[in-house]
């Protein structure tokens, strides 16, 4: 959570610069735990090698960096207070037309099942628990890290070598990562810029994700 909640939601200036920092921290250490995963899954074609290993444990750990600067930014986010005018933009936000740009521009990736999620919970009116949905997200990432490495022997692997615990891991980077770079996309709106509005939706209402 960036731009969107540091006016959505009224919180000190010095709250707002340790929320920036903790922010950069974690996207540091979130793109780190991504590239040394998949330098592991490249390695694990056939027996557990020790540095598929290393890198995979070397991703665990920034992920275990990654979420505790991002327990600082949701601390932060839900100490203020989210008007009722800054609840009721976030959950008219045109999801359709904000897809559709942002597909355009190249921005975000194709994940419609990401962006579908992420509008619900805009339009649930739960903004400001967006950032527990990501480390929820990296949570999960690293338990399978933690199934890939045990499970060295008698697994079950694809044609290629890779085994499946692993295509698993690569499946849930693939979502997460989808899902942090949206947030990350719809975060860069203006906070309570009408043009983003749905035009004619009541409040409290729901529109269909079509993309």
């Amino acid at each position: 959570m960036s731009q969107n909640c540091n006016t959505l939601a009224h919180v000190t200036e010095g709250a707002l610069e340790s929320k920036a920092s903790h922010a950069r921290a974690a996207s540091v250490a979130f793109s780190g735990a991504l590239s040394d995963c998949y330098k592991g899954i490249e390695l694990i074609h056939g027996p557990m090698s020790k540095a598929a290993e290393v890198y995979l444990q070397s991703a665990n750990n920034k992920l275990g960096t990654a979420i505790e600067a991002l327990e600082q930014v949701d601390a932060i986010v839900k100490s203020g207070e989210l008007t009722d005018e800054a609840l009721e933009w976030t959950r008219r936000l045109d999801f359709d037309r904000l897809y559709a740009e942002g597909r355009e521009r190249g921005v975000i990736p194709a994940h419609s099942d990401q962006w579908a999620r992420l509008s619900m919970i805009n339009r649930d009116g739960d903004v400001l628990s967006i950032t527990s949905h990501v480390i929820n997200d990296i949570e999960e990432i690293r338990a399978l890290i933690g199934r890939v490495i045990e499970k060295s022997e008698h697994v079950v692997r694809n044609r290629a070598g890779v085994p499946l615990d692993a295509l698993t891991l690569q499946a849930a980077i693939l979502d997460a990562a989808a899902f942090a770079q949206m947030v990350a996309y719809v975060n860069m709106l203006e906070p309570l810029d009408p043009k983003w509005r749905l035009a004619g939706a009541r409040s409290g209402g729901r529109v269909e994700i079509t993309a």
